[in-house]
This record gives C-alpha cells, structure tokens and sequence, in this order.
C-alpha cells in the first residue's frame, strides 16, 4: 500500500514536467514562427519600397530637372546639358543657309538673308534652349517611360512644330544621365525637322 502512494505523486510529476515541457516547446515554436513571420514582412516591405523608389525616381529626377531649368540661370543648365547634346539646335540654325530665294519672304527677307549666318553662329545654343523650355506652357510637359526600365522621357510642347524632348538612360537604381536632347523647330525661319534624326 505504501508503495503505491508513494508512487501516484512521482507519475503525477513526470506527466506535470512533460506537459510543461511540451508547452515550453509550444511556446518556442511560436516565438521562431512570430520572428520569421516578422522578418518577412519586413523584407517585403522593404523590396516594395525599393521598387516604388525605382520606378518613381525618374519622375522626381525630372521634375527637379525642370525645376532647375525654370531658374532661366546660363551656368546652371550648362551643367545639366552637355554642349554636345545641342547639336539639332546648331544645326536647325545653320540649315537657313540653305534657303531658296523663294523661302525668305517678308519685310527685312533680304537684310536677315545676309545677317542671318553670323547670328546663328553667335547664338548662345543654352540661352536658345532656355527660352524654349520657359516659353513651353506647364500642362503641356509629359514624362513617361520609353523603354521600361532604362530609358525615360520626358516632353515639352503644345503643338508638334515647338516640341522638345530630353530623354534619360538610367545608370544604376537612382541615377539618371541625359542621353538625348530632341527638337521639331526652335527657330521660325526654316521649317527643318531634326527630331527623327537626332533620336535616332
């Protein structure tokens, strides 16, 4: 008799410490599954925003590009716009050169028929440029992808004969360089397309 009472409690403790065991191991379960769960959605989290920041930043890097262009500053758009770029523009100037008697028509055709090359050779390509960009209505800027993900652009104009458009190539995540610079017509006097040649 003595031997089983002093046996009931031992049993009665060895299934207690299981059961607390067992729920011990619940519980740690449940901790490793709380943290994985938690790195998860931090790691999607992130990637989402990674993405949205991929995506957009062409978008704020080109306001920010108009936004520095409206400050009508010489110096500041020499910085944003290699020299090289604006080559349609030099060469929709020097295209007048090539007129036919017939096309320079109106008061002062023959007097800006002989000034004509030496102002376009003086004409300062970056003043052109900005007076272009900042005489371009607001609404009529348009930004979009034109080769998802690595090339961008982004179109000032209200009518096809004065647009213009700058189009980026992405370097890395963030970082955009201008590849392009394309106009219709800058000036009035000769009705020359460049654009399609330019982009090309």
């Amino acid at each position: 008799m003595a031997t089983t009472r002093f046996e009931k409690p031992r049993i009665e403790k060895i299934g207690l410490s299981d059961h607390r065991k067992n729920q011990n191991r619940k519980l740690a379960l449940n901790n490793t599954n709380l943290r994985l769960g938690l790195l998860l959605i931090f790691l999607a989290t992130s990637v989402c925003i990674w993405l949205v920041f991929y995506c957009m930043s062409p978008y704020w890097y080109s306001r920010n590009f108009v936004d520095q262009l409206s400050q009508n500053n010489q110096l500041v758009t020499e910085q944003l716009i290699p020299h090289s770029l604006l080559q349609p523009y030099q060469a929709d100037l020097l295209a007048t050169r090539q007129l036919t008697a017939q096309q320079w028509q109106g008061p002062g055709a023959r007097y800006l028929q002989q000034v004509w090359p030496t102002l376009a050779e003086q004409q300062n390509m970056h003043q052109l440029l900005l007076l272009h960009v900042n005489s371009a209505p607001p609404d009529s800027i348009k930004r979009s992808y034109t080769r998802f993900p690595s090339r961008f652009r982004l179109t000032l104009g209200d009518t096809p004969q004065n647009t213009l458009w700058f189009e980026w190539q992405r370097e890395s995540w963030n970082s955009w360089t201008l590849s392009k610079l394309c106009i219709y017509n800058p000036q009035p006097v000769a009705e020359v397309n460049n654009c399609l040649s330019s982009s090309r």
